[in-house]
């Protein structure tokens, strides 16, 4: 990373490579199917200032259109639809909604983030 004398960052290069086996169980017998992925990213800030966004930052731009406030479920509403029978979750992937469950059954956080 490359800053200038008052810390901004002028540009960063980072490179991530992942490398995963997944075992799976296939008519009674293990699987296993690996999967590599690699990014490169070379990011140039070309503006920059000291300080949080201002007010004009944040400002929604007029074509992006209606951008109004969206309802967020809460989580146990998230869960309860994710566990019905007919949710996107089905097979092995049942057990995420059941896993985020009992992570938040556990802890001593009034927020879990997704």
């Amino acid at each position: 990373m490359d800053v200038d004398a008052l810390g901004l960052m002028k540009s960063m290069k980072m490179s991530e490579g992942v490398s995963t086996d997944i075992r799976m169980n296939v008519n009674g017998k293990t699987e296993t199917m690996h999967s590599e992925s690699q990014v490169l990213q070379d990011v140039v800030v070309s503006k920059s200032r000291l300080g949080g966004p201002t007010e004009k930052d944040l400002k929604v731009p007029a074509e992006w259109g209606d951008c109004s406030t969206m309802h967020m479920p809460e989580p146990e509403d998230l869960l309860a639809e994710w566990e019905r029978p007919d949710s996107s979750f089905f097979g092995h992937l049942r057990v995420i909604p059941h896993t985020l469950r009992a992570m938040m059954a556990e802890t001593k956080s009034s927020a879990v983030v997704v």
